[in-house]
């Protein structure tokens, strides 16, 4: 069973990758002719989306196979050595080098990303070339401008990591500070009113005994002239 499920994992993972990478030149093709067609850019660029679906296979398959032989090669071995007091410090210090070297590992590929979204996809649909022939193309340009390139990946994650950091704190300031204004207490659900899902019976509302008569005298006598006129 436990095959069966790993198997259906990655074939809907493969399914995935093979749809989103004919759907990203399905999508650039429409924005160049500002269109919105499906089934002829779909059948037209199937051999660039083919590529590319090929190239991000075997990339994350690297990926993924670098990732474990890190993981091996230094957290399997400090596993091993802190069971021992005169190398626990040793294990440590392996841990740490192992989680710097992940995250360094981990900025790398996020760096060829980028490049493979921004750049190297659309070489591939300008010039009709498959991922290696337009890596080949684009090398050159990240030689001669490669410090530039740099600064753009480091502009996005810097954005997105400031986005993740700031965007929720920022929610959770603006409702605490609209919570906190004159008079949202008093429109904040309050426990035992009528018509409000609390969980317990409603109350009847308390309501004063010369309201009531004000009420009733409002009832048995109505206006007249006089008061009309006054009013």
């Amino acid at each position: 069973i436990l095959l069966l499920l790993v198997t259906l994992v990655l074939a809907v993972m493969l399914l995935v990758i093979w749809i989103s990478s004919r759907a990203k030149f399905i999508f650039l093709d429409n924005v160049v002719h500002d269109r919105a067609h499906i089934v002829e850019p779909w059948n037209r660029l199937k051999r660039l989306g083919n590529s590319l679906f090929v190239f991000r296979v075997i990339f994350g398959a690297v990926v993924i196979g670098a990732v474990l032989l890190m993981m091996l090669a230094f957290f399997a071995p400090a596993a091993s050595m802190s069971f021992s007091e005169a190398l626990r410090a040793l294990s440590f210090a392996t841990i740490f080098l192992g989680i710097l070297v992940l995250m360094i590992f981990g900025v790398a590929v996020f760096f060829v990303s980028l490049l493979l979204e921004n750049f190297v996809i659309p070489i591939m649909y300008r010039y009709d070339m498959k991922a290696l022939d337009a890596w080949r193309a684009f090398l050159p340009w990240l030689k001669s401008h490669g410090g530039w390139f740099v600064l753009f990946a480091l502009l996005i994650l810097v954005g997105a990591i400031v986005f993740i950091l700031i965007i929720p704190n920022c929610a959770v300031f603006v409702a605490d500070a609209s919570y906190s204004l004159p008079g949202a207490q008093e429109i904040a659900p309050q426990p035992g009113l009528p018509g409000l899902d609390t969980g317990q019976p409603d109350q009847p509302a308390a309501v004063h005994l010369d309201d009531l008569r004000f009420v009733q005298d409002r009832r048995r006598d109505p206006p007249g002239a006089a008061d009309l006129v006054g009013f």
